[in-house]
């Protein structure tokens, strides 16, 4: 049986269709998840109970409700996995809840270009084989809090910008993949291995309890 993943999308522009569309492909054509895709950020509430091993946030959206909220942390701290794309660091900016448990939130973005992810020293084996790319796209500047470690990254005036971090919320596991604005990103072979070997890593948090 397939690993259950709730993939939470909407949007036309950002994120783009296009992409939103990729992304579903790249997650069903792995052959290893049965994936639920839901539209609205609310659908977070239906981890309660629903079988999930993950959830994937893939959104760009100013509101979530206190219960939403509830029902991600709780999973987290049960041992499910959570995803986050691109703008899923650029949402909800009122909620600093939701940050904490990303890892992280974003700043500010410079112009669509192309730049290198590149891995960071003594990244975890949970991207093992996993090499940089380059992509091009719109480039997110964060802070990352403490306790997240930055797996990837880029460079960017003269710093080391967290393109992938991941982190531990109780028994769960949290990962954020910074490529995202362009459907070329989500194509592209390097963000998709990446992609499926973070899932691979939060999906077995909740599957070996």
């Amino acid at each position: 049986m397939n690993t259950k993943v709730l993939a939470i999308t909407s949007g036309t522009i950002h994120p783009k269709f296009h992409a939103r569309r990729r992304l579903l492909s790249l997650l069903r054509d792995s052959g290893e998840y049965e994936v639920v895709h839901r539209g609205s950020i609310e659908a977070l509430k239906s981890l309660r109970g629903g079988g999930y091993a993950a959830a994937v946030i893939y959104l760009h959206r100013r509101r979530i409700s206190a219960a939403a909220l509830e029902a991600l942390r709780d999973f987290l701290r049960a041992g499910g996995g959570l995803l986050g794309i691109h703008s899923a660091s650029a949402s909800f900016k009122s909620c600093a809840e939701y940050y904490q448990l990303l890892g992280g939130r974003f700043v500010s973005h410079d112009a669509i270009m192309e730049f290198e992810v590149i891995p960071s020293p003594g990244s975890s084996s949970i991207f093992a084989g996993c090499g940089g790319f380059t992509v091009r796209d719109e480039l997110y500047l964060h802070d990352v809090y403490r306790g997240t470690a930055v797996r990837f990254h880029a460079l960017h005036g003269g710093r080391e910008e967290p393109m992938v971090w991941t982190r531990e919320e109780g028994k769960g596991r949290v990962c954020y993949i910074e490529p995202g604005h362009c459907a070329s990103s989500i194509g592209n072979a390097g963000f998709r291995q990446v992609t499926l070997a973070a899932l691979r890593w939060l999906c077995s948090g909740r599957e070996g309890r």
